[in-house]
């Protein structure tokens, strides 16, 4: 799982002001590394919009990933999503020894 996948966070904001494009391109590398080692699925996330309603674009990398692997989900409010996870039970159980 790759979670906020959101330009300012993957690739760093750092990286997208610098003036020369080596800071991005290690981005790049550790995005690649991210995309290319999982084995069986991988779920990405990103925002549409931060805390304060702000607009947020996904990461410019995941456009890298063939369109043939992805499968976008919108899912409008957390509590619309968290409707369909089961809830926590009470107390976690013990693992056996």
């Amino acid at each position: 799982m790759l979670a906020r996948a959101n330009n300012d966070v993957l690739p760093h904001e750092a990286a997208l002001k610098a003036r020369d494009d080596e800071p991005l391109e290690e981005e790049r590398r550790v995005a690649y590394v991210a995309f290319s080692r999982a084995q069986d699925a991988m779920v990405v996330t990103y925002a549409d919009v931060d805390e304060d309603r702000r607009r947020l674009e996904p990461s410019c990398f995941l456009d890298a990933l063939p369109a043939r692997v992805r499968h976008k989900v919108h899912v409008e409010d957390a509590a619309d999503y968290a409707a369909d996870v089961p809830p926590r039970p009470a107390k976690a159980p013990r693992l056996a020894s």
